[in-house]
């Protein structure tokens, strides 16, 4: 959330300020923008002494102290920064923000109304209100985010844009998230955002189309293993069963911590009637965890026993459905099996 703070940049217009005071404002800006808080801060505050009559130096000192959580200083120092300058809307934006990140989302919604009909063509505005009925009123944060596109210049479309997707994806609307994260990619050449094309291209049944985003990402970074990741899942859906073996030999030389592809592995070779590569496929995923945790790991070790069924190795299965049991006790079936098995091979564990 802090990223959606922007620091304000005005130009100093007031007539009879000190050109000192305009200086001391400028080498806060460059200050803070190069993560130099303190000498920002210090800067600032001798511009402060000298006029106040510059506008936003207050907003960009509640900045500092978002930063570093400091709510109530933050909250003052833009109210002071709105009374003196009523028409700076960035100050409005991060009074929404600063509700936000203080945990308060329901004064952000009645600050966000207030501020956009002040500025209904301040992009800043649009986005920082699309940022605070996200998970309230999801219909006015598309609306919002919508604006922000509308009204932003390139960086702030393609940041509307991105979170209108990540919105409407979480909403099951993968046709409307596929066209936000479009908009992302005419706006900034992302490879997360290609990535996201893709995902959501994946669960309309676009696998062409998520193919071809997921390309353009690869060629943005080929460093980021989740790209041939989700071309494993996107190949194999399409029944193209080399591509897949292919991409996830290349993502798990980038990133071999990655959960899910040894499963989908196992698929494959059930798919290829290798039913005992299949169960070491689907062993390695059991087994692996981060900081203990595997969401893959349960059907993972339920298909290890069914595959040992198969092969008429009961005692083996026995143990995987009894790990599958542990893992999820009302998995009524992982349960049954595990309770036969045991009949059938009493005394062989």
């Amino acid at each position: 959330m802090r990223s959606a703070t922007l620091l304000t940049a005005v130009t100093l217009t007031a007539t009879g300020c000190s050109p000192g005071a305009n200086e001391l404002f400028r080498s806060g800006v460059e200050a803070q923008l190069a993560g130099k808080d303190g000498v920002a801060r210090a800067a600032y505050k001798r511009a402060l002494r000298r006029t106040t009559r510059i506008p936003g130096i207050e907003n960009n000192l509640a900045l500092l102290d978002m930063k570093r959580a400091a709510w109530a200083e933050a909250d003052a120092l833009l109210l002071r920064e709105l009374d003196r300058n009523p028409d700076l809307a960035d100050a409005a934006a991060n009074r929404v923000l600063l509700q936000l990140l203080e945990g308060d989302p329901n004064d952000a919604r009645a600050l966000a109304a207030k501020a956009t009909a002040a500025f209904p063509k301040r992009a800043l505005v649009h986005f920082a209100a699309g940022l605070a009925w996200r998970g309230g009123d999801d219909t006015k944060a598309a609306a919002s985010f919508a604006e922000a596109i509308a009204h932003g210049k390139r960086t702030m479309k393609a940041r509307a844009a991105f979170q209108l997707g990540l919105l409407e994806a979480g909403r099951g609307k993968h046709d409307a998230a596929a066209q936000a994260f479009t908009t992302v990619t005419k706006h900034r050449r992302d490879a997360i955002a290609f990535y996201n094309l893709a995902l959501v291209q994946t669960r309309a049944g676009k696998l062409d189309d998520a193919l071809a985003a997921l390309k353009s990402g690869s060629a943005l970074d080929p460093e980021a293993a989740l790209i041939p990741a989700l071309e494993a899942h996107v190949q194999a859906r399409s029944g193209q069963v080399d591509a897949a073996f292919d991409a996830i030999k290349r993502a798990k030389k980038l990133d071999p911590t990655l959960l899910g592809l040894d499963a989908l592995r196992g698929e494959l070779l059930v798919q290829r009637r290798a039913p005992r590569e299949a169960v070491d496929a689907f062993r390695a995923e059991a087994t692996h965890t981060i900081e203990g945790k595997n969401p893959f790991a349960k059907d993972s070790w339920f298909a290890l026993g069914l595959l040992a069924v198969e092969l008429s190795d009961y005692a083996e299965a026995r143990k995987a459905f009894t790990a599958a049991a542990e893992l999820d006790p009302k998995d009524t079936e992982a349960v049954r099996n595990r309770d036969v098995l045991a009949k059938m091979t009493e005394g062989a564990l």
